[in-house]
């Protein structure tokens, strides 16, 4: 199941990414509606309507990912019921939130195609307060999601410098907040102003940097794991500096072997000097492969 949501979850932010490249390709960002020519706004409602429906399953994945990962880290085995709970709770109500909006976009125009060609006859309805409305409880939802595991950081049994410092690596979801919460503002503007194509640049931008921070927030309780390894570094700088005194005995080999064609003594121990080095460089190879 995880395998699977981080394939679906990849698959829609590139798919996010492609329409704000597309927009950025095309029309381009923070243009305004009079300088934009009438044949080009059908394609700028076009992808601003799929990449609105591909953000909020992005963001649905990546939350139900985030709240899995919480309920691994902090409830293993099911240790903690009430909070296991709380958070399959939030998964489903996430779950269908986004689905219903996605739903909602897609059927705010009859027929469907009037959503980005409104030279269609047909009828749509208003959706400012859908949108404002869920660009509030998304805000809601990540301070939810920030503040859920950081009941359980204070009460676990360790210093108040450990705990300072994990309760920071799960923090880092206030950058979350902040971009849902630019995202909100921009959506309030972009209702309230006659300048579409220049206030919906805002809310896009904010959108793909609210779905970084998720997946930034995804990987942070694997960071701290990286930098205790103290091994890690180790070998890598090890491997770097075998790798550089085996080029120098190379470099230093093929020079004494250009010099010493003349001389067939010499250029017999400036064989077995390469040789030697050879042996070197699978020695120490073999011991850190060990």
């Amino acid at each position: 199941m995880t395998f699977l949501y981080s394939q679906d979850m990849c698959g829609l932010f590139v798919s996010f990414t492609y329409c704000i490249y597309t927009l950025c390709r095309g029309v381009g960002f923070f243009v305004h509606q009079w300088d934009i020519r009438v044949k080009d706004t059908k394609d700028m409602l076009y992808y601003i309507h799929f990449s609105a429906c591909f953000y909020a399953m992005s963001v649905m994945c990546l939350k139900v990912a985030i709240l899995l990962e919480w309920t691994r880290i902090f409830s293993p085995h099911g240790i903690s019921r009430r909070f296991s709970r709380i958070c399959y709770t939030l998964l489903v109500i996430n779950v269908c939130f986004y689905t219903a909006s996605v739903i909602a976009s897609a059927l705010s125009c009859r027929p469907y195609k009037r959503i980005w060609d409104k030279l269609v006859p047909g009828t749509c309805i208003n959706t400012m307060i859908l949108d404002v409305t869920s660009s509030a409880i998304n805000v809601l939802s990540n301070i939810i999601i920030l503040l859920l595991p950081q009941h359980i950081i204070w009460r676990l049994q360790m210093t108040l410098k450990r705990k300072i410092g994990v309760a920071l690596v799960f923090g880092v979801g206030i950058i979350c907040v902040a971009s849902a919460l630019g995202r909100l503002v921009a959506t309030v503007e972009y209702f309230q102003s006659p300048d579409v194509s220049y206030h919906v640049s805002a809310v896009g931008i904010w959108c793909l940097s609210e779905m970084t921070c998720l997946l930034i927030v995804c990987c942070c309780p694997t960071i701290s794991k990286i930098f205790n390894e103290g091994q890690i570094f180790s070998r890598v700088f090890s491997s770097l500096q075998s790798l550089r005194g085996t080029r120098q005995s190379r470099n230093d080999a093929s020079v004494e072997l250009s010099n010493s064609k003349d001389n067939p003594t010499s250029l017999v121990n400036t064989y077995r000097k390469i040789e030697k080095a050879r042996g070197l460089s699978e020695g120490r190879e073999f011991i850190h492969s060990v």
